[in-house]
Protein backbone atom coordinates (compact mmCIF):
# COMPACT_ATOMS: atom_id res chain seq x y z
CA UNK A 1 0.00 0.00 0.00
CA UNK A 2 2.80 2.44 0.68
CA UNK A 3 4.25 1.94 -2.77
CA UNK A 4 1.03 2.06 -4.51
CA UNK A 5 0.74 5.49 -2.42
CA UNK A 6 4.36 6.95 -3.46
CA UNK A 7 3.66 5.82 -7.35
CA UNK A 8 0.57 8.19 -7.14
CA UNK A 9 2.67 10.95 -4.94
CA UNK A 10 5.33 10.40 -8.19
CA UNK A 11 2.54 11.16 -10.66
CA UNK A 12 0.77 14.03 -8.39
CA UNK A 13 4.19 15.85 -8.57
CA UNK A 14 4.65 15.34 -11.95
CA UNK A 15 1.58 16.99 -13.32
CA UNK A 16 2.11 19.82 -10.73
CA UNK A 17 5.78 20.01 -12.37
CA UNK A 18 4.18 20.14 -16.01
CA UNK A 19 1.57 22.73 -14.73
CA UNK A 20 4.87 24.79 -13.15
CA UNK A 21 6.17 24.56 -16.56
CA UNK A 22 2.97 25.78 -18.75
CA UNK A 23 2.29 28.91 -17.03
CA UNK A 24 5.68 30.21 -16.61
CA UNK A 25 6.55 29.66 -19.91
CA UNK A 26 3.13 31.24 -21.09
CA UNK A 27 3.78 34.13 -18.59
CA UNK A 28 7.41 34.94 -19.70
CA UNK A 29 6.16 34.65 -23.23
CA UNK A 30 3.70 37.48 -22.49
CA UNK A 31 5.80 39.61 -20.71
CA UNK A 32 8.18 39.21 -23.76
CA UNK A 33 5.51 40.27 -25.79
CA UNK A 34 4.53 43.14 -23.82
CA UNK A 35 7.56 44.15 -23.97
CA UNK A 36 8.30 43.95 -27.68
CA UNK A 37 5.22 45.69 -28.27
CA UNK A 38 6.21 48.41 -26.62
CA UNK A 39 9.06 48.81 -28.15
CA UNK A 40 7.70 48.86 -31.68
CA UNK A 41 4.97 51.06 -30.86
CA UNK A 42 7.71 53.13 -29.30
CA UNK A 43 9.84 53.09 -32.41
CA UNK A 44 6.40 53.63 -35.07
CA UNK A 45 4.69 55.92 -32.43
CA UNK A 46 1.68 54.34 -33.61
CA UNK A 47 -0.80 55.34 -30.77
CA UNK A 48 -1.93 58.09 -32.37
CA UNK A 49 -3.42 61.47 -30.15
CA UNK A 50 -6.39 62.20 -32.41
CA UNK A 51 -8.04 58.72 -32.23
CA UNK A 52 -9.04 57.96 -28.66
CA UNK A 53 -10.50 54.56 -29.22
CA UNK A 54 -7.74 53.12 -30.34
CA UNK A 55 -5.52 54.40 -27.33
CA UNK A 56 -8.34 53.33 -24.71
CA UNK A 57 -8.69 49.92 -26.24
CA UNK A 58 -4.61 49.55 -26.67
CA UNK A 59 -4.59 50.19 -22.94
CA UNK A 60 -7.24 48.06 -22.24
CA UNK A 61 -5.39 44.93 -23.85
CA UNK A 62 -2.38 46.05 -22.25
CA UNK A 63 -3.70 45.74 -18.70
CA UNK A 64 -5.18 42.40 -19.98
CA UNK A 65 -1.77 41.31 -21.03
CA UNK A 66 0.01 42.35 -17.79
CA UNK A 67 -2.83 40.54 -15.68
CA UNK A 68 -2.85 37.48 -17.55
CA UNK A 69 1.23 37.75 -17.25
CA UNK A 70 1.01 38.40 -13.56
CA UNK A 71 -1.40 35.74 -13.08
CA UNK A 72 0.78 32.95 -15.05
CA UNK A 73 3.45 34.07 -12.79
CA UNK A 74 1.30 33.78 -9.42
CA UNK A 75 0.17 30.42 -10.85
CA UNK A 76 3.76 29.53 -11.00
CA UNK A 77 4.72 30.34 -7.42
CA UNK A 78 1.42 28.81 -6.40
CA UNK A 79 2.19 25.17 -8.09
CA UNK A 80 6.05 25.29 -6.54
CA UNK A 81 4.95 25.67 -3.24
CA UNK A 82 2.52 22.82 -4.24
CA UNK A 83 4.74 21.10 -5.03
CA UNK A 84 7.12 21.41 -2.29
CA UNK A 85 4.15 20.36 0.19
CA UNK A 86 3.77 17.23 -1.73
CA UNK A 87 7.54 16.25 -1.83
CA UNK A 88 6.93 16.40 2.08
CA UNK A 89 4.06 14.99 2.34
CA UNK A 90 5.61 11.91 -0.04
CA UNK A 91 8.72 11.59 2.66
CA UNK A 92 6.56 12.05 5.46
CA UNK A 93 5.99 8.93 7.91
CA UNK A 94 2.71 8.22 7.86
Amino acid sequence: MSERRRVVGQFVVVIISLIVGFSVFFSVSQLLSQVFSGMLNLMNNQVSSDNPFNNSVSAINTIGNWAIAVLGVSTGFLAIILISLAKYALEAEW
